[in-house]
């Protein structure tokens, strides 16, 4: 019984410390597309409607070093990059053909 209350207390620390930990992803999260909403504002305000392919690929590789560096899978942080990246993008076109 003793051993289950340990485990329990010392499960409940590390899921409150993921929480703290999803609270600043999401706020990244926020923050980076309330600046990718603001390229898409920008790109609007100059009339470009491409979307760089060189920055996402800068975007990977400089992540892929740290990947490696830190022992990460880098095609986790790929995965979630694209999907970043999808809506991003979507939502930079969406401002990109607003009047």
């Amino acid at each position: 019984m003793v051993q289950k209350k340990n485990y329990n207390f010392r499960l409940d620390i590390l899921r409150r410390r993921i929480d703290v930990l999803d609270d600043k992803l999401y706020g990244s999260i926020k923050n980076r597309f309330k600046d990718t909403n603001l390229i898409g504002e920008l790109k609007r305000e100059y009339h470009i409607t491409d979307m760089c392919e060189k920055r996402k690929k800068e975007i990977y590789e400089r992540l892929e070093t740290k990947c490696n560096d830190d022992g990460l899978p880098p095609q986790l942080i790929k995965d979630i990059y694209n999907l970043i990246f999808e809506y991003s993008i979507k939502e930079q076109r969406r401002l990109i053909s607003e009047k």
